[in-house]
């Protein structure tokens, strides 16, 4: 379910990195920084792609590890730990994604040296 408001607000981050690479593309003072906002949107969404998938493993062993561990019996730091992980987790999951990957992917267009200073 957090995933019917994560995703649009991915969309919408997407969309917005799209426009702003478009204007860098038609301004041309601004051109230095596309490879930057190129490096920070193809990154980024790498990023919440994968922590996306590592989610969901996480979750399905989760799962998978307390039906059989609980049996029948219910607990409710069992339950409660399941709440975290369905409701907030993957909002976490999908911030550190994009926020680590943005960041991965910034970082690489600045060591190789195509930034403001240097425009590939």
């Amino acid at each position: 379910m957090p995933y019917f408001f994560i995703l649009p607000l991915f969309v919408l981050y997407v969309a917005a990195l799209g426009a702003a690479i478009l204007c860098c593309r038609l301004f041309v003072p601004s051109s230095p920084l596309r490879s930057f906002l190129v490096g920070l949107l193809v990154w980024s969404s790498i990023g919440f792609v994968v922590a996306t998938l590592a989610y969901v493993a996480v979750f399905v062993g989760v799962t998978v590890a307390y039906k059989h561990l609980s049996g029948n019996g219910a607990s409710t730091v069992a339950g409660v730990g399941l709440a975290l992980l369905v409701f907030v987790a993957p909002f976490a999951s999908a911030a550190a994604g994009v926020g680590l990957g943005g960041a991965y992917g910034v970082w690489r267009v600045w060591k190789r040296g195509s930034g403001p200073e240097n425009p590939a």
